[in-house]
C-alpha cells in the first residue's frame, strides 16, 4: 500500500524511470560532448539540463570509466576498478580505487560539481529522497548486481532485447496497418 501511494504521488516522468532507468558515462560528460547539458533550463538559476543517457546497456559498461544509473527510487554511481587515478580524484576525492573502504562523492572537482549538479536534477521531481549508493565495480556485491539486473536494454538467454522487442512491435503494426 505505501508504494502504491508514492507511485500515485510520482510525476509521469518520475514513474517513467522506475520503468526504464536512466544511465550516464560520467567519463564523458563535458560540455563539448552536450552542448545544452549544465546550462540553466528556461533562464533558472535552479534547474540544469544534464546530458543523454546512454541504452541502458551491459555493453556500455567499462572498468576504466564511471557511470551514474538512475533507477527511479535510487541511484547507484559505479567507479570501474581500473578506472584512471584523475578520474578516481575527480569523482571520489581518491588516487586509487579501494572496494573496502566506504565512497563518498567529490563535490570539490568540476566533474564532481557536475555529478552533484546531476543528483540535484535527479532528486528534484521525485517524492521521496532517492539514496546515492558508491561502490567499485568488480566485487560481485549486491549494488552491481542491482545495477545490471536495471540493465534492461541486454539480451537475455529466453528474451530479445528491448529495442529488438520494440522492432517486432513496429513490424506487427506496420503488417496490421497494410
Amino acid at each position: 500500500a505505501a508504494h502504491l501511494s508514492i507511485l500515485e504521488d510520482m510525476t509521469v516522468s518520475a514513474s517513467y524511470r522506475l520503468l526504464h532507468p536512466r544511465m550516464y558515462d560520467l567519463e564523458k560528460i563535458s560540455t563539448d560532448a552536450h552542448p545544452r547539458a549544465f546550462t540553466p533550463l528556461d533562464d533558472s538559476e535552479i534547474h540544469f539540463a544534464i546530458p543523454l543517457p546512454l541504452p541502458c546497456s551491459a555493453e556500455h559498461l567499462s572498468n576504466t570509466s564511471a557511470f551514474l544509473l538512475d533507477g527511479g527510487s535510487h541511484l547507484l554511481l559505479q567507479v570501474g576498478k581500473d578506472a584512471p587515478p584523475d578520474l578516481l580524484d575527480e569523482v571520489l576525492a581518491q588516487s586509487h580505487a579501494d572496494p573496502t573502504k566506504p565512497q563518498e562523492l567529490s563535490e570539490g572537482s568540476d566533474l564532481g560539481g557536475k555529478v552533484a549538479c546531476m543528483l540535484k536534477e535527479m532528486r528534484h521531481d521525485l517524492p521521496f529522497y532517492a539514496p546515492l549508493q558508491i561502490y567499485i565495480s568488480g566485487g560481485n556485491g549486491p549494488e552491481e548486481r542491482r545495477l545490471l539486473s536495471l540493465l534492461i536494454e541486454d539480451k537475455t538467454k529466453h528474451e530479445i532485447s528491448y529495442v529488438d522487442y520494440l522492432c517486432a512491435v513496429h513490424r506487427r503494426i506496420q503488417q496490421k496497418m497494410a
